[in-house]
């Protein structure tokens, strides 16, 4: 207990009756204050104590400090001390009201997003589920309601915890506003001593020369006589802080409240746990740690950094800071060592730690690998114009602005965007400098004008940093304002690194990027010049402010010096695209003689117009201008015209004309797409239709490389694995079918799209699709009785079809295919057993009472035979189990669905996802119907041979059983094993002139399966 400074105080006081008030608020105070702490507990079991115990730790810690010199301290400053030591972590308490409406905050919001994008936070899960999906689905993200609650608690906890500085200054200036507390606030003590103490609370979370030293007064007057002194109050209790260090900071009843500590508290608690020695008075410190583990060491380290730190800094102003000489000097530091314990080993005194040479990581980020083109450069630059001026339309027009224009629904070809985003135009143009003497090269000027936002000075802060502007907050603010489509995406902050790539070669002044701007956020204009971090200036940036009398308009002009080859080169013709400049530039230097004046570097730069118009500027939807003879205005005519949006997944989208489509097509066509205007490589290999997607919902730092030209491989897996593209085509012609319609203009092919998604409306026969071709006729050859029954319908009506393949046309087999000499006969070399419209067509035959036997025993020539049965029936579990046996898969499992289209209707109730079913698929496989029945047969192979047998037949039993008695608890396990015998007979007996399945059958009896013991034997698995 701190008696020194309490007795000093009372001692004052009864000296000077002008100061008795100071002994009466502390004696309430001391009290009250104290009891409030208790609470904090509550809020932050996982902290270090924050209680009474800390503040009356800090007092004792100022008194070792002081020593003998208490008795120098006036009354003021005493009670100051006292009383600063209670209340400067009042402010990590918060009531009710506030705490509900918190998650409304915009800056709780920042820093929930903040703790989302950091993945190295404990609470980072939670919080991009937050940021993400709401609270709602964070709090419920958890197998257990318990630990939902509690990361919440944590995440809210910590938000107080950074602002409880500032917010102890507002609870000090009205503690029963804030917190109920009934310190007594009267005209007794003036309103102005506790602002003093409010600040003293403050600074003890904030710097020491930006806040001490320059806001928190040396000398002020106190009370009666006395003066004052807030700037030595406050250096007091931010070392007495400091200076609670011992191995009794946490409570362990407080830390088993906390289902799972965070790894911060456990490092801090082991952190004091490593005091081994610790000596404190007017003299010396000397603490000694001993640390368990390496981040325990790294904290330790840290803690005595600052307290070295906070001692040199208040050394350095102590003539300042305190209120006389006869106060002395603070104490010297004797020694802060921090060692691990005998079984750690540290390299030069720290722990091992890999990290990024930045020289090197910048030159990979500026490499030639990252950009396998230059045009992928170059849209860099034309995406930082595109993002700055989308930003400053929002911002003067957007829902929230002075003048709203625009809204959330507004998309980049919307007409109130576009109305309002032609009046920014972006201008680029390509401008010759000089030839160099006696050189067989000249200097071109680069130059990209937008009329964005403009940089500011805050701005540069960002930039100065690779990705550094993914941390300016404020204009993170203004970006998750703005609707999805028009969102910026150029987040890596790479693009401007990018272009020093272009300046290869080049000596001064053209091995620069030069920067002329003005700033909508702060109106001034400035030049810059920046250099990259590895040249020889080392990536200093030269900034020029610009006399507010020059006329210069809001937006960003970049340029950069081109050094292009002039003479003694030629394209290879053969290797241009068929672009208007490509074939300008062929047509020149077929016909022009260079002999007066080379002309290489004109062509170079036609040819990059060309690249730039037909790679970037086609389907930007801002106007472009090109050395003012080009502009894009058409362009974006066209996309408004063409293309349609799709609200729900950020798209648009369009499809091409099918008219001359005349038979059933499976996923043949390439996906075309952009990415926000900007081409990327097909997203997927085979669409069923012809579309084109320019994507508009996606994040490009999830979704694309470094390089913005290639998905991110992992963003490719996840569409697959969630059914992107299905879900998105089946919403597609959902909500836009006339437009399709309109488009695709071929009402059969339509119809074959509608019936692979299961999709039917009334304005298109749901069986159109039967009319069309099967095959491609251009790749078959018909025996003249098919001349006219080529359609999908008509050969389901014959009562037997073969089919030949043939290894390719040059097949002699196909060549002289006699059409007239054959009966009911194909021959093709593109029959796939596995298409899509193969295998309706096998199931819709296998329905209507057929089947198909093939002769395989010729590769170059197969022979598949389509047969009806003289009597009806449905054979569907027929081919499903051909399918089966031909297959790579262990087992087979039926959906409700199949089995009722195989009249199997019986069995439905065996259908589930038993632990056999997980085991076999594995607990995630979409491919997997949740509710199917898992057949009695397992499929194995061995020396060539295919084995169909049933031995663990009471194995799947056993555990179907278990998983259907949950739902059906009067189930008997009889039952499920008498209906699974019967399935087995009725399979065998449906295949049983099957050929395959028969042989596969008999081989059971000599089939003896692999053990899982041998292989732990063998390789001595445990």
């Amino acid at each position: 207990m701190s008696a020194g400074l309490i007795k000093h105080l009372k001692r004052k006081t009864e000296e000077d009756s002008n100061t008795k008030i100071l002994m009466s608020q502390w004696e309430f105070d001391e009290k009250l204050v104290g009891k409030s702490l208790e609470n904090v507990g509550s809020y932050y079991p996982h902290f270090s104590s924050h209680n009474k115990s800390h503040s009356q730790q800090i007092l004792v810690n100022i008194e070792r400090l002081l020593g003998s010199n208490i008795e120098k301290l006036t009354a003021t400053d005493t009670w100051l001390i006292l009383e600063a030591a209670y209340w400067h972590d009042i402010g990590m308490l918060f009531n009710a009201d506030e705490v509900q409406d918190v998650i409304e905050n915009e800056h709780f919001k920042d820093y929930v997003e903040e703790l989302a994008n950091n993945n190295v936070q404990d609470l980072h899960e939670f919080a991009k589920v937050w940021h993400n999906d709401g609270w709602e689905a964070a709090l419920i993200h958890y197998d257990n309601p318990y630990k939902g609650v509690e990361k919440y608690r944590q995440m809210v906890a910590e938000w107080y915890r950074k602002g409880h500085a500032k917010n102890s200054n507002d609870v000090v200036l009205k503690p029963f506003e804030k917190l109920n507390i009934s310190s007594p606030r009267t005209e007794l003590l003036p309103k102005r001593i506790y602002r003093y103490l409010g600040q003293i609370c403050w600074a003890h979370g904030l710097g020491f020369e930006d806040y001490v030293m320059k806001t928190l007064p040396f000398r002020q007057t106190g009370m009666g006589t006395e003066n004052c002194h807030p700037r030595f109050v406050a250096c007091l209790l931010r070392l007495g802080d400091l200076f609670d260090i011992d191995d009794n900071r946490f409570c362990p009843v407080m830390a088993r409240q906390v289902g799972n500590m965070p790894s911060l508290s456990k490092t801090h608690d082991h952190k004091h746990q490593a005091i081994r020695e610790f000596q404190l008075d007017n003299e010396t410190v000397s603490i000694t740690a001993i640390c368990s583990t390496e981040m325990a060491y790294i904290e330790c380290r840290n803690w005595f950094d600052w307290i070295k730190e906070e001692i040199q800094n208040q050394m350095s102003q102590w003539k300042n800071i305190v209120p006389s000489r006869e106060f002395g000097l603070l104490p010297t530091i004797n020694k802060l060592n921090v060692e691990m314990d005998d079984s750690k080993i540290l390299l030069n005194d720290k722990p091992m730690k890999f990290s990024l040479d930045e020289r090197s990581a910048i030159e990979l980020l500026q490499g030639k690998n990252l950009y396998d083109d230059e045009i992928n450069i170059y849209r860099e630059l034309f995406q930082n114009a595109i993002d700055a001026t989308y930003i400053r339309v929002w911002t003067e027009f957007g829902d929230s602005s002075p003048k709203p224009k625009l809204n959330k629904q507004s998309n980049p070809y919307s007409e109130e965007f576009l109305n309002v985003i032609r009046d920014y135009p972006i201008s680029v143009s390509f401008t010759k400098i000089k030839d160099e003497n006696d050189s067989d090269y000249s200097i071109w000027k680069f130059s990209i004008s937008d009329m964005g936002t403009g940089i500011s000075i805050k701005d540069l802060e960002y930039m100065q940093k690779i990705a550094g502007s993914s941390k300016n907050l404020e204009r993170k603010k203004i970006i998750n304002d703005m609707p999805l489509p028009i969102r910026p995406s150029g987040t890596f902050g790479i693009g401007l690194h990018s272009a020093f790539l272009l300046l290869e070669g080049n000596e001064s002044p053209y091995n620069k990027v030069y920067i002329e701007t003005r700033s909508i956020f702060d109106s001034n204009s400035y030049n810059i010049e920046m250099t990259s971090p590895i040249s020889n200036n080392q990536g200093y940036c030269f900034i020029e402010k610009i006399d507010s009398n020059t006329s210069r308009s809001f937006g960003t002009t970049l340029s950069i010096y081109l050094r292009l080859k002039r003479r003694g080169m030629r394209y290879n013709s053969r290797l241009f695209d068929p672009n208007d400049e490509e074939k300008l530039v062929d047509e020149v230097q077929n016909t022009y003689d260079p002999i007066e004046q080379p002309i290489f570097d004109y062509l170079q730069i036609i040819t990059k117009i060309g690249d730039l118009k037909n790679k970037i500027i086609k389907n930007i939807p801002v106007s472009v201008s090109l050395n003012k003879d080009f502009n894009n205005y058409d362009s974006i005519s066209r996309h408004k015209d063409e293309l349609i949006w799709d609200s729900k997944y950020n798209l648009f989208f369009g499809v091409s004309n099918c008219e001359k489509v005349n038979f059933l097509k499976g996923p043949s066509y390439r996906l075309n797409n952009l990415f926000k205007g900007q081409r990327v490589e097909p997203l997927t290999n085979f669409f069923i239709m012809p579309i084109f997607i320019d994507f508009y919902g996606f994040d490009a730092k999830d979704a694309l490389q470094l390089d913005r030209n290639k998905w991110r491989k992992e963003f490719q897996e996840k569409m697959n694995r969630d059914d992107y593209f299905e879900d998105l085509i089946e919403h597609l012609l959902k909500n836009h079918l006339q437009a399709i319609r309109n488009q695709l203009k071929n009402d059969k092919f339509l119809s074959s799209i509608l019936s692979i998604f299961s999709i039917e409306d009334p304005s298109i026969d749901k069986d159109l699709w039967t009319e069309l071709s099967l095959f491609n006729d251009s790749e078959i050859k018909f025996s003249s009785d098919l001349k006219d029954k080529h359609s999908f319908k008509k050969l389901l009506k014959l009562s037997k079809l073969d089919i030949i393949k043939v290894n390719s046309k040059n097949n002699l087999n196909y060549v002289d295919f006699n059409t007239s000499s054959h009966k009911k006969t194909i021959m093709t070399t593109e029959f796939k057993k596995d298409s899509i419209w193969t295998n309706k067509f096998l199931e819709k035959w296998y329905l209507d009472s057929g089947y198909m036997v093939s002769d395989e025993s010729n590769k170059d020539m197969i022979t598949y035979s389509f047969k009806k049965s003289s009597r009806l029936e449905n054979n569907l579990l027929m081919l499903l189990c051909q399918k089966f046996l031909n297959d790579d898969n262990s087992r087979i499992s039926l959906s409700k669905s199949s089995l009722k289209r195989a009249n199997l209707d019986k069995f439905t109730y065996l259908c589930c996802f038993s632990r056999a079913h997980k085991n076999i698929f594995g607990k995630d496989n979409t491919n997997v119907s949740k509710e199917c029945l898992l057949l009695p047969f397992t499929k194995l192979f061995k020396n060539d041979n295919k084995y169909l047998n049933t031995y663990n037949l009471e194995t799947l039993v056993d555990l179907v059983f278990e998983e259907l008695k949950q739902e059906n608890p009067t189930l008997k396990k009889e039952q499920v094993e008498e209906s699974y015998k019967e399935i087995i007979i009725l399979i065998d007996e449906k295949m049983k002139d099957d050929v395959l399945w028969k042989k596969a059958r008999k081989h059971e009896d000599g089939f003896e399966p692999h053990n899982i013991s041998e292989l732990q034997k063998k390789y001595n698995f445990k």
